[in-house]
């Protein structure tokens, strides 16, 4: 049996299933604008995921500053200006690890959802900039909202082989799979939610294979109001495979003057 047979065998459903969410996943939408736009926002996960990732990504500056972004009103819509591309804000986010198999470099890698990554994600999954400037308002103050109230960290699981497909490994939302943080001072927290989609196709160092988007929800003030986002360091853990991705922070002084509005 040829590989691509295998593909369709493993996932012809899951494919079906997957079609008509396409269009909503962060960083692999294009913008329906300009040709130059969609090159800018059109991300492929397995170009992310060969690329030369840290399993500690050491960010320069805290999740709820701003410091790639600026949103410029105009007269009728809302621009979203980026220091540098997408896929450089994407990746300046994400940690990988590498894989079991020998000829696969990262089989998995995390994406930290930072309040400039959400928010210019609304780009390829809502093209707000084609929207009137009322309408992008709204949007963006409900990933403000979203953002502020739940930590989002995307962990997308590469398949090792076909032939040895397991879709209860990649999706880690299943039975027997557990993820969880711990900070500098190795207090743990457990996920509020953790969603698996289907399987997506793509072509990974030459060949065709399978990935999962794997996101992982944690709820960001506890009871006593205490902001998960104060740490300076997270690790998420993602057991029983034992693998992790951590991520640090300046300290609080450092990211609260390096801040834009």
């Amino acid at each position: 049996m040829n590989l691509r047979s295998s593909v369709e065998k493993a996932s012809r459903r899951a494919f079906l299933l997957l079609m008509p969410v396409t269009l909503l996943l962060a960083g692999c939408a294009s913008l329906g604008g300009s040709g130059e736009e969609e090159e800018d926002f059109d991300v492929e996960q397995a170009d992310i995921a060969t690329s030369a990732l840290p399993s500690t990504r050491n960010v320069s500056h805290h999740p709820d500053s701003l410091a790639h972004l600026q949103i410029v009103e105009k007269d009728r819509q809302v621009d979203f200006q980026l220091d540098g591309s997408y896929a450089d804000l994407l990746t300046e986010w994400t940690a990988g690890r590498a894989g079991r198999d020998g000829r696969n470099y990262f089989r998995t890698h995390a994406t930290l959802w930072s309040k400039e990554l959400s928010l210019a994600s609304l780009v390829p999954e809502r093209g707000i900039q084609t929207l009137s400037k009322d309408l992008a308002r709204e949007m963006v103050e409900e990933r403000t909202a979203s953002y502020d109230s739940s930590l989002q960290i995307d962990v997308y699981v590469f398949a090792p082989s076909l032939q040895r497909l397991d879709l209860g490994q990649l999706q880690l939302g299943t039975a027997g799979q557990r993820v969880y943080l711990r900070d500098q001072d190795n207090t743990r927290y457990e996920p509020a939610r953790v969603t698996s989609q289907a399987p997506s196709n793509a072509i990974y160092i030459g060949r065709e294979t399978l990935y999962v988007r794997n996101m992982i929800f944690f709820e960001r003030y506890a009871d006593d109001g205490s902001d998960l986002l104060d740490a300076q360091e997270l690790r998420l853990y993602v057991r029983p495979d034992g693998y992790y991705f951590t991520w640090t922070f300046p300290e609080k002084k450092t990211r609260e003057a390096s801040s834009r509005p």
